[in-house]
């Protein structure tokens, strides 16, 4: 079972929802008791709650630093890259990671390969990117075996190989990385180079929530809701989707407006369901957009508007979230609230179908011509 959320999580969960902890700077959860002793002391400790304090580590972490410790480094860089506790300075960002990097000390070769993935050491160089974060995975550095993952699933910088992202995660789990496990239960999820498994993919979630990945924990509430992996507790899964919801995790709180579209755990309300997926929405999450758009294209709980549907599926589908790209599709294919465009449907639907979803596949081979 997963207890009750600590909304006080690590700077590296925090970058996690910002953009699933892929291209963002990653800072420590706990330093090291033999490594940066006065960082921790104003560090975070998520079991404790101590909150992450920029302006009073960034003093602290310097000196380690300046004393010739490259862990400490590291961590510095992640402060100028911000710009919290000190000016933003991307030059010397760069400089600290290299030299944590070809150092392997945690997050050196994970936050260099950023900088080049974001354009942040120049014009972006995907290439470069995984390139850097291949070095670090091989001598150890969890995370950037994780991002070396995800860039494998994208075929970014490398040709996608969604089995290889497999074995990336899995690496970075076994090592203890939340970010690993969480990515490596979504493949098990969606049976993205690995065979699907639902049982799989909510143990796999529950780990990465005990190791204070939120994200992971409004994941584990949904297979709560689903049934799918994890007994079915709708109270349970709303609870939980409630607690990430309130912890600032969007796909928490477009988990939990699902369970009001259905009346589960909670008492139906469209109303407040729509009012959750536009939170999801307004906070990135591409999903809580496509259910946001959902409302909208039947008119759940307020009146239809093909129009204002179709900017919603539009703006997941361009997140990467394929059942936003297969709903406007649909619209497409009944010519509702968008420009009408003969190759807008076909190309969403062969989209979606390449990414695995079956409906999607039935609708292209039905536009194609092709056999049922």
């Amino acid at each position: 079972m997963v207890g009750a959320l600590n909304c006080s999580h690590s700077p590296v969960a925090a970058s996690n929802v910002a953009k699933p902890g892929f291209g963002v700077p990653q800072e420590p959860t706990v330093c090291a008791k033999t490594e940066l002793q006065s960082c921790s002391e104003v560090g975070t400790n998520d079991l404790s709650g101590i909150r992450w304090d920029p302006v009073r580590a960034f003093p602290l972490c310097k000196e380690s630093c300046d004393h010739g410790d490259l862990h400490a480094c590291t961590f510095l860089g992640s402060f100028y890259e911000r710009g919290q506790g000190t000016e933003r300075d991307l030059s010397l960002a760069l400089e600290l990671y290299k030299r944590g990097c070809e150092a392997v000390k945690p997050f050196g070769c994970t936050n260099l390969g950023n900088m080049y993935l974001r354009g942040k050491a120049g014009a972006p160089d995907a290439a470069r990117a995984a390139a850097l974060y291949k070095y670090g995975c091989d001598r150890g550095e969890a995370t950037a075996c994780t991002n070396l993952g995800f860039m494998y699933v994208r075929g970014t910088g490398v040709a996608r190989d969604p089995v290889r992202s497999v074995a990336l995660y899995k690496q970075a789990c076994d090592a203890g990385e939340p970010l690993g496990c969480t990515k490596l239960g979504t493949a098990y999820e969606m049976g993205q180079g690995v065979t699907e498994s639902f049982g799989r993919a909510a143990e796999l979630y529950a780990t990465a929530c005990r190791l204070h990945d939120l994200p992971a924990c409004a994941r584990f509430g949904y297979m709560h809701a689903k049934g799918a992996g994890a007994v079915q507790d709708a109270i349970a899964a709303a609870n939980l989707l409630r607690q990430s919801c309130d912890c600032e995790i969007v796909a928490g709180c477009s988990g939990l407006g699902v369970m009001y579209v259905v009346g589960a755990g909670v008492a139906k309300d469209e109303v407040r369901a729509q009012s959750l997926f536009e939170r999801g929405c307004d906070g990135g999450d591409a999903e809580g957009c496509t259910y946001l758009g959902m409302v909208y294209a039947r008119g759940l709980g307020t009146k239809p508007d093909a129009k204002r549907a179709a900017e919603l599926f539009a703006e997941s589908c361009e997140r990467g979230h394929v059942h936003g790209c297969y709903e406007l599709g649909l619209l497409y294919e009944r010519r509702e609230g968008v420009v009408p465009d003969e190759s807008g449907a076909p190309k969403l639907f062969k989209f979606a179908c390449d990414q695995g979803m079956p409906d999607a596949c039935v609708h292209y081979k039905k536009l194609s011509g092709g056999p049922q």
